[in-house]
């Protein structure tokens, strides 16, 4: 068993990996200044964030009478800024948030699915 895993999601919430701008060219050997990068990372997200949907719990989106999901994990979603839970992995230091299903504004991006 490991010791640090991503948490398990219950109820009507869902986990979101918060994505930011990579500084890709440091590899290059070209450095972005980092207040740079958190203006870019910072950009239009007035009163929101995008991220990652992870995982969903068992009873999300159930309660409103939804057919189905207004989003599903790999989809790409806007929510509300100040929302949930923030939660930093100790291990891989990725971040994610833990978000009330109310807390989705709108989908920006899925993944392919079958019709």
């Amino acid at each position: 068993m490991r010791l640090f895993e991503v948490p398990r999601i219950k109820g009507h919430r869902l986990l979101i990996e918060i994505e930011e701008i990579k500084n890709a060219l440091k590899t290059q050997r070209i450095a972005i200044p980092d207040d740079i990068l958190e203006r870019e990372n910072n950009r239009g997200k007035q009163g929101c964030e995008v991220g990652k949907v992870v995982e969903i719990g068992p009873d999300a989106f159930v309660r409103k009478g939804a057919s189905e999901p207004y989003c599903l994990p790999d989809d790409h979603i806007l929510f509300v800024q100040y929302a949930g839970q923030a939660y930093t992995h100790p291990e891989t230091k990725k971040l994610y948030r833990i978000i009330n299903e109310e807390d989705v504004l709108a989908v920006v991006g899925t993944t392919e699915r079958e019709i």
